[in-house]
């Protein structure tokens, strides 16, 4: 019956258009490790509501040209019916990356897990919500200013205690954009994105147009 329920209620897709903003800046400490912090306000309701505000810290390590590790800790403010909920989310990373001539080929999986404490429901405690993600890109360098993308980001739900009926996939975006050589360690990425929730008791379908610039040093060009 639960099932069903779930079918029935997924072909109810909530469509929405959001605008997503995002600056940050990376630093080389050593020839292979890297820090970055990151501010992303996301807007929705058609782009006039602040919905989410993210500050991200990130650690990187390079092990290989093709092999890079990385651990993140992101704060977020998640807009409620009448206040803003606080949660905590940390990532581990592992990417793979293949160059030849033009085109660059990234694979990165991230296990990711998230409390939520000030403003949410004490009913669950800290239970976190752990997922994985498996996120593909493809760029290609048109000349030495701009390199269009195409990213596709799948998301499984290993654990949540809010829906312990269900883990599987519930998420995928795909993403097209440009990256775009400002001056020397500052780029501009432009993009536009569908993000898709599915297997859900509200699924939603978001359009949306993003803004991120990114100074200090290039690193992977791999949005989260």
């Amino acid at each position: 019956m639960l099932i069903l329920c779930l079918s029935v209620a997924s072909g109810q897709v909530n469509n929405d258009f959001g605008f997503w903003i995002a600056g940050s800046y990376n630093k080389d400490i050593s020839r292979n490790i890297d820090i970055s912090i990151e501010q992303e306000l996301r807007f929705a309701e058609n782009a006039t509501q602040l919905d989410k505000a993210y500050t991200t810290l990130a650690l990187d390590f390079e092990l290989r040209k093709w092999l890079r590790l990385g651990l993140n800790y992101r704060f977020i403010l998640n807009k409620g019916s009448d206040v803003f909920g606080q949660r905590h989310r940390v990532m581990g990373d592992i990417s793979f990356r293949y160059r030849k001539q033009r085109i660059t080929l990234t694979n990165r999986v991230r296990l990711q897990s998230e409390i939520r404490t000030v403003n949410y429901s004490e009913e669950y405690g800290f239970a976190p919500a752990t997922d994985l993600r498996n996120t593909l890109k493809i760029n290609y360098q048109l000349n030495r200013k701009f390199e269009p993308y195409l990213a596709l980001d799948v998301r499984f739900l290993l654990r949540d205690a809010r829906t312990p009926y269900y883990t599987g996939f519930d998420r995928h975006r795909i993403t097209a954009g440009v990256d775009i050589l400002l001056a020397q360690k500052r780029v501009l990425d432009v993009y536009l994105m569908t993000s898709r929730h599915w297997n859900v008791l509200e699924p939603s379908h978001l359009f949306v147009i993003g803004i991120d610039f990114t100074f200090g040093s290039r690193g992977f060009l791999l949005g989260s």
